[in-house]
């Protein structure tokens, strides 16, 4: 029998239990400068976001546009194409955005926020756009997203991304007792 304490943490959002002390401390600090000023970041909302989601953000300051319909409705690599026109990340609810098979992180030129929550639930994709804004996207420059996906449910998410090496990386992130913590994936 495995014996429960501390050091081991519950299982979120599907993922496998994992030592707590794989967690570390981040900011906004670890990846600017000291007075560092940065594009910020622009989003547009694809077709599966529900209206009522974009003018919460909005109505928050962010700037957030939604697709012509015409494009709205047209196929995903048209949906990323015109993210990547109008310079913005894409918002999104359609999983396939994730699935690295189908987009691969080279593909991925200005960003992707997937938020892996149902459509008819404003609530929870705030919440988990706001936790990823928050902690994360408000502070990271337009221009960095480049080859970058993230993955975003209420409580946590995961940013998948190509370094300036070359290299796959993937971090977990969420909020705990007011700070961010993050954990280093397997790529």
């Amino acid at each position: 029998m495995q014996r429960h304490n501390e050091d081991m943490t519950s299982k979120t959002n599907g993922s496998q239990a994992t030592p707590e002390s794989e967690w570390f401390e981040v900011s906004d600090r670890d990846w600017l400068g000291p007075g560092f000023k940065g594009k910020k970041i622009k989003i547009v909302a694809d077709a599966m976001v529900p209206d009522g989601v974009v003018d919460e953000i909005a109505g928050a300051g962010i700037s957030i546009e939604v697709m012509d319909r015409a494009v709205r409705h047209q196929s995903d690599p048209a949906v990323l194409n015109f993210a990547h026109r109008r310079s913005r990340v894409l918002l999104t609810l359609d999983r396939d955005f994730w699935d690295d098979k189908k987009y691969p992180l080279q593909s991925v030129r200005t960003g992707i926020i997937y938020i892996a929550e149902p459509p008819d639930s404003p609530d929870l994709i705030l919440r988990a756009f706001g936790l990823v804004y928050g902690c994360f996207a408000k502070s990271y420059p337009l221009d960095w997203w480049h080859q970058m996906k993230v993955k975003a449910h209420v409580g946590e998410f995961e940013i998948k991304m190509r370094t300036w090496q070359g290299r796959i990386s993937r971090y977990r992130l969420r909020l705990r007792r007011g700070f961010v913590e993050a954990k280093e994936l397997e790529a």
